[in-house]
Formats: C-alpha cells, structure tokens, sequence
C-alpha cells in the first residue's frame, strides 16, 4: 500500500478536548503490571504488545504488521529483536485507538516514565498546534554516526521554555517514552505511514520520517524512572535527562 496523505482537520472539525481520565495512555504488559503502582487514577493502562510472549506468535498477523519487515543490525539478538518489534506493535495500537476513538489531547507514556508536570496536556492546549510534541527523551545529531561526536549541548541556549519546532536539519529526538497528540487526525496519518512502509526499524527511529508536524516541550517533563530498566534492553538511566541529555 502506498502511503498518501490524508488532509487534516480544519478548525470546525477540531471541538475543545475535555480533558479527563483517559488523556494519559500508559503502554505497560501483562508482565509489568506491577509498574502500574506508581501512577494514580488519572492515568489509563494500555496492554502492550509483548514481544516476548510466545501466545503472540501464534495469532494471526496481517503482513504489513508482520515482524519480518523489521531491520536491524546483523548482530542483534533475537530477543532484542523481538522487543523491539513488541515496542513497534504496541505504539501502533495506541495510535490506532486514538485514531478510531476520535481522541484529542492525548499523553502517551511507557511505563517507565514519570510524568513531572501534571498540567502539561492543559499547557500544551493552551499552544494550539496540531502534531506530535516529544516530552522527553534524547536529543541527538541528526547523523547516528555523530551520536558520540558531536556536541550539542550549545542549542540550549536557542530552546524557548514550552513548546519548540525539531530541526531535523540539525537534531533529532530519541525514545518514545512520552509524547502528546494534538488529535487523532495526527495519530491516523501517523499509524497509516509506518503500516505502509516496506520495512520497518526501531520506532523512534520512524516517527520522525513520518513527515508529521513534530515539536518537543523543553525542559522536559517527561522523564524515565531513574534506576528503572528499560523494556527493550536499552541502559538505565541514572542521569537528569530534563534537558534531553545535552
């Protein structure tokens, strides 16, 4: 299938989110649940995908959502293979239920994050725009091969506080672990390009070839859990990413 845009919502479309329970999606499985005591009523679980568990495989898959279409270094083990397809599988369903349900406002969270700004999905309201906005998470060069290079820690001087437009010409943003959606209109486009695609790679590695309007709030108010592993296997962080780690 080839991925066409879908025209966005004009303003008569887009109604005022009642902003409620359900406006903070925690991605968490079966397995973790325990991970689901550190937040309160306000925060709603969604069952991920893990690609772990074995009844998984059994099920139907369509192809285009098959892990086959995953690529990743030669040397990579099969169980980080696996988890990283399980993160795909379950990003994607939580882009599907906003886009199905008519979301608006929408914080989506691992379960490893820590959500530091309570307020955050009024605030971001507050900004009209319509996208995705990152959180949290690391900001990199654009060029993986610069990751351990190049030094960026001088473009924070040029972040306003809130709401910034990503450069892609000069940085990205690395993780998943919390991002907003502005409408379902977004998470529809979205979920639609990375189905379309031939192959696929890690998720936060998609998002920003998405060619949707992505933004991120600095500092950040999204952070991982210090000390808490990460699902896929990546580090523990044991540092203040407020700042995206530069």
């Amino acid at each position: 299938m080839k991925y066409k845009k879908i025209p966005q919502l004009n303003k008569n479309e887009r109604t005022p989110p009642n902003v409620g329970w359900y406006n903070y999606l925690v991605i968490n499985m079966d397995r973790s649940i325990d991970r689901m005591e550190h937040y309160s009523e306000i925060y709603h679980r969604h069952i991920a995908y893990d690609g772990l568990n074995k009844e998984n495989e059994k099920k139907y898959c369509p192809s285009n959502m098959s892990i086959d279409k995953l690529r990743m270094r030669y040397n990579t083990k099969e169980k980080k293979k696996k988890c990283v397809y399980g993160a795909i599988r379950s990003h994607l369903d939580v882009l599907k239920d906003i886009w199905l349900n008519r979301r608006y406002s929408v914080v989506v969270m691992e379960d490893d994050n820590e959500m530091i700004d309570k307020h955050i999905i009024m605030k971001l309201n507050e900004e009209k725009f319509q996208g995705m906005c990152y959180l949290g998470g690391w900001i990199v060069p654009r060029l993986m091969k610069d990751i351990r290079t190049k030094d960026l820690s001088h473009l924070k001087e040029t972040f306003n506080k809130g709401v910034n437009k990503i450069d892609y010409d000069i940085f990205r943003i690395l993780t998943c672990r919390c991002y907003y959606i502005s409408d379902w209109s977004v998470a529809r486009d979205m979920f639609l390009y990375i189905v379309s695609r031939k192959t696929w790679k890690a998720i936060d590695l998609m998002y920003p070839e998405s060619q949707i309007p992505q933004y991120f709030y600095f500092p950040a108010v999204g952070l991982q859990r210090v000390g808490t592993e990460s699902q896929i296997g990546n580090r523990v962080i044991q540092e203040d990413m407020s700042e995206y780690g530069i």
